[in-house]
């Protein structure tokens, strides 16, 4: 009887090993030889092949434990290393930053949805702490990555900031650089629109507008801001200023999880309102006319692509829109976001599709649907983009349940 050949051996293990694990246990395994053709079983094949529920339940327990931060299912044993926030654990690095969904991020603020958009195509890594105290919500944020970001406060809420760190050169809000050592006030009016730049760090209060309002007539009779604006940006003398040190000492208290003072939200409130009114003309930064024009040129192209995101969107129809030829386009895109004009809209649609599959029923919608309504006609580029940046799989995020999304674990 003649024997097997070594390539006969290697098939018949192989087959026995499909057999023990499934289809799934072949992950870009190769069988064959020079003389068979080579068969590869792909993730994405053992993923769609059909099997019956019990076969699917082994399948999902053998693709192992749930490392993803952000995922309500965690099924590993993790250390102290680990922080619990929102709905998610994540292991943190040394600056205390951690990868979080932007599902947990857009609710930070908790009044309001804020939109965010990857600029630098890193997934979101950031650390923030909040706490409701005497009818406010007082935040601290540390941003670790390079985003672009949209919010619009309800008609009975203002908020209040402080900007301990930032880059001046990535960093800004409607056009006008943000620098270290700036206050802001935001009035309900309209959408506010910034960028931050990674090592951000921020301290801000959310009051009610009221309470603003009545603060600013009691120092000066007024009941809006000196520039009559939705927006006032004044900066600070130094950081040993009373309100700095006081956003200073909110910002580590928050950090540490420690106890606010009594009567913590009056106090910020008169010392905002008074360093608001006494800023002059000279602490309030501009926005020089080449900027503007270049905020206003990416404002007209950034709201076409979002009427278009669903077909496909041509660079002449972009500019347009905007009114400018592709070269002032691409300047105006690289002085604001630090990219392209089509790598923005790329980072568009990415982060419509994980706003849509993080809020998404998986028993109502499908990737591939949620995938097509944001113009990414290529399924599987999709999946491997996705990937790089959010560091999970789009059936991942889509897989957990809306309900628990922003809630604690």
């Amino acid at each position: 009887m003649r024997k097997p050949c070594q390539w006969q051996g290697h098939f018949l293990h192989l087959c026995i090993c499909f057999l023990q694990r499934g289809l799934a246990g072949l992950p870009g395994w190769i069988i064959g030889h020079t003389r068979i053709q080579a068969l590869v079983f792909s993730w994405a094949v053992a993923w769609h092949w059909p099997r019956p529920p019990r076969q699917q339940r082994r399948f999902l327990e053998w693709r192992g434990p749930v490392r993803q931060w952000g995922s309500r299912r965690v099924a590993d044993q993790r250390g102290d290393d680990t922080v619990m926030v929102d709905g998610g654990v994540g292991d943190s690095d040394d600056s205390g930053l951690r990868s979080i969904d932007l599902a947990t991020l857009s609710g930070v603020l908790r009044v309001c949805d804020v939109e965010l958009l990857l600029l630098d195509g890193n997934g979101p890594r950031a650390a923030f702490a909040s706490r409701v105290h005497e009818e406010a919500l007082f935040c601290s944020i540390s941003c670790g990555f390079h985003c672009r970001g949209r919010f619009m406060l309800p008609p009975d809420w203002a908020m209040l900031g402080y900007l301990h760190a930032t880059d001046e050169t990535l960093s800004w809000c409607h056009g006008v650089p943000l620098t270290p050592g700036m206050a802001l006030t935001v009035m309900p009016e309209g959408i506010s629109e910034f960028t931050l730049s990674p090592g951000t760090h921020m301290t801000l209060m959310l009051v009610p507008v009221a309470r603003v309002q009545r603060k600013l007539t009691e120092l000066s009779l007024r009941s809006t801001p000196p520039a009559g604006q939705a927006l006032s940006l004044f900066n600070l003398a130094s950081e040993s200023t009373p309100l700095a040190q006081h956003y200073q000492q909110l910002h580590l208290q928050l950090g540490q999880g420690a106890n606010l003072q009594p009567e913590e939200t009056e106090k910020l409130l008169h010392e905002h309102v008074q360093a608001l009114l006494g800023a002059g003309a000279a602490d309030r930064p501009g926005c020089s006319r080449a900027r503007r024009t270049h905020y206003l040129i990416a404002q007209r192209a950034e709201n076409f692509m979002r009427l278009n995101l669903r077909r496909n969107i041509y660079m002449n129809e972009i500019c347009d829109a905007a009114g400018v030829s592709e070269r002032g386009l691409r300047y105006a895109f690289e002085d604001l976001f630090g990219t392209s004009p089509n790598r923005y809209l790329s980072m568009l649609r990415l982060c419509a599709a994980c706003r849509s599959l993080s809020m998404a029923d998986s028993s109502r919608r499908s990737v591939k649907a949620i995938a097509l309504s944001c113009g990414l006609w290529d399924l599987s580029r999709f999946a491997d983009n996705y990937r790089k940046v959010f560091g999970e799989l789009p059936r991942d995020t889509l897989m957990r349940a809306p309900a628990q999304i922003g809630q604690p674990a």
